[in-house]
């Protein structure tokens, strides 16, 4: 009968132990309260095919809480003028420091039909900027699937190599 009374004890303290740890484990996920702010900082071409173009999208991701958060991935959407430009995503888990920002690689097809959208809009005139649209859902570790849109404008100015006016973004 001690015997077994004592098993019972060690069992209840075993019990304890695990739900310390379990509960202590959902702690570090608990300082990220805030979502990311993720915003366009670059697009670069990587290849053109002659049906899809890739493209390698620099996404600055921002960190408001007081604790590291961790991206396991992330899928977006780039719209250009009003219309779908390219979409992809990015399955490599980054880890963004507390307070702190760094740049997220995405990887992004875009089809020819909507580059040569684009050109003729160009090629139409009147424009003074491009204006754009990044979507997409952010996968954190704490907060599970987090939205984000952000708009901006790009100078047509800046990308022919004269400095921009002031208030314009990228």
């Amino acid at each position: 009968m001690f015997e077994q009374s004592l098993v019972s004890k060690h069992f209840c303290l075993l019990v304890i132990l695990a739900l310390a740890a379990l509960f202590l484990s959902g702690c570090g996920a608990m300082g990220v309260k805030e979502r990311p702010q993720v915003s366009l900082a670059n697009v670069g071409l990587e290849s053109i095919g002659l049906f899809e173009q890739r493209l390698a999208l620099s996404l600055r991701v921002q960190n408001p809480n007081g604790s590291d958060m961790e991206i396991r991935g992330l899928s977006c959407t780039l719209d250009i003028n009003g219309q779908r430009f390219a979409q992809g995503g990015s399955s490599k888990p980054v880890t963004v420091p507390a307070y702190g920002d760094m740049l997220m690689k995405v990887n992004a097809n875009a089809g020819t039909g909507s580059v040569l959208r684009q050109i003729q809009s160009l090629a139409v005139g009147g424009r003074e900027a491009i204006d754009y649209r990044l979507q997409g859902r952010a996968d954190v570790n704490g907060l599970g699937l987090v939205p984000f849109d952000q708009v901006g404008d790009i100078p047509l100015m800046s990308l022919l190599g004269q400095p921009a006016q002031p208030g314009h973004k990228f």
